[in-house]
């Protein structure tokens, strides 16, 4: 377990190892997270659009512009009828308030369409930190392994000179180095495929260099089923947004209701530059309707219940996601306690004794191969157990909408 503390704490010591020798930025997650919300384009997107929903309320809120027509005479004595008209309505019928419904549950729609996209960039952010923090971990345990299958051979070319080992156990020993370091070659790729992805979520170039400053560890969180179903039920901007669509929608029915109401509107009118002119009140009266006006509100009723339907489909949905993030995080945690208590501790002791067994001559070479073996096969399967449970509290954090409960000392033990 000493040794396998050391390799955590290098990888939040060490750059890339397959990266050039560029200058690396340190990269703290909280920093990744706070990139990621200045430079996306996803999240400037969403902003243009709350800034566009937020334009297209303030002038829902106005009144409809007044309809202004100039009609000279053109051709004969006694020329138009009038000269100009302004006719301005009132809309008293109802129609600028639920235009206004309209616009104002869009731009709530659209509120809660930005923290969507706010919280996707976080998971993914989180996600592929996470990631590249596992494989850069993998790659430092895999070069201490290729450090390790060196001594090795260097060992059995001695023990073959005094005449202590066959020709046999050297081969087998520059056959184990060979695989460790073409296993080392899988962890850069790895390492680089990892980098690319973060540079991804980041917004920024793919080949970006950077060190992370955060190490995969386990920290408990309280995970109370029912607490979190309602916290992301309360806090899922997806609720909201749909919500707000319904309200909309409801808008479109009030809208199609008030263009069958009388409305009125204020007229001005002149028959000529020096000639007479007026001031009136025009009353628009939508007594007849062939089934326009009828379908109209048939149609925005349909869309009323479909966002309702969409409301709840959403509501199961994100009880899914949340129950599914508890079912990830809870075997990552299973597996990670099983490695730590029952595996690493006594694979690594077991690697010793192999060790000091060979080099006293009480072991043979195979059973020190088959020691390794068995160690790093621990190691990577609790590195990533580790980063399974990162990623796990990441998408619960996402599912739920909220930052989880830090576990008491007891459930840390």
């Amino acid at each position: 377990m000493r040794t396998f503390t050391r390799y955590l704490t290098l990888t939040g010591m060490f750059t890339v190892l397959t990266l050039p020798a560029l200058a690396q930025e340190p990269l703290s997650l909280a920093d990744a997270i706070q990139y990621a919300l200045t430079h996306h384009p996803s999240y400037h997107a969403a902003s243009a659009d709350l800034t566009a929903a937020s334009a297209h309320l303030r002038g829902a809120r106005t009144l409809r512009n007044p309809e202004i027509v100039v009609t000279p005479g053109l051709l004969g004595p006694a020329g138009s009828d009038e000269l100009l008209s302004i006719t301005q309505p009132l809309e008293l019928s109802g129609a600028r308030r639920a235009r206004t419904k309209v616009a104002s549950s869009q731009l709530e729609a659209v509120k809660a369409e930005q923290q969507v996209t706010e919280r996707d960039l976080i998971l993914a952010v989180k996600t592929a930190y996470w990631n590249l923090a596992q494989a850069h971990a993998v790659a430092m345990f895999d070069a201490e392994n290729v450090t390790y299958a060196e001594t090795l051979l260097a060992t059995a070319k001695k023990q073959l000179e005094l005449g202590n080992e066959p020709t046999s156990h050297v081969i087998k020993a520059e056959v184990e180095l060979a695989r460790a370091r073409q296993q080392l070659t899988r962890s850069h790729a790895a390492v680089a495929h990892a980098q690319t992805a973060l540079n991804g979520a980041l917004g920024r170039d793919p080949n970006t260099p950077m060190t992370l400053t955060e190490s995969l560890t386990y920290t408990p969180v309280t995970l109370q089923d029912e607490v979190l179903l309602q916290q992301g039920v309360a806090h899922r901007p997806e609720l909201r947004r749909d919500q707000a669509l319904v309200t909309a929608a409801s808008g479109e029915v009030d809208a199609a209701r008030a263009a069958q109401r009388p409305d009125v509107a204020i007229q001005v009118r002149r028959e000529s530059w020096d000639g007479d002119g007026g001031v009136g009140l025009g009353i628009s009266l939508p007594l007849v309707d062939w089934g326009s006006a009828r379908a109209e509100r048939d149609r925005a009723q349909a869309v009323v219940t479909a966002q309702q339907r969409r409301l709840d489909a959403t509501r199961l949905l994100v009880r899914q996601e949340i129950s599914t993030a508890l079912i990830a995080t809870r075997s990552a945690e299973a597996q990670i306690r099983t490695l730590r208590d029952q595996v690493l501790a006594p694979a690594d002791k077991l690697a010793q004794m192999a060790t000091t067994g060979y080099q006293e001559g009480a072991m043979t070479y195979l059973e020190v191969l088959e020691a390794r073996r068995t160690l790093r096969a621990a190691h990577i399967e609790y590195l990533t157990a580790l980063g399974e449970y990162q990623t796990a509290l990441a998408q619960l954090e996402w599912a739920v909408g909220t930052t989880l409960p830090a576990a008491d000392k007891e459930q840390q033990q």
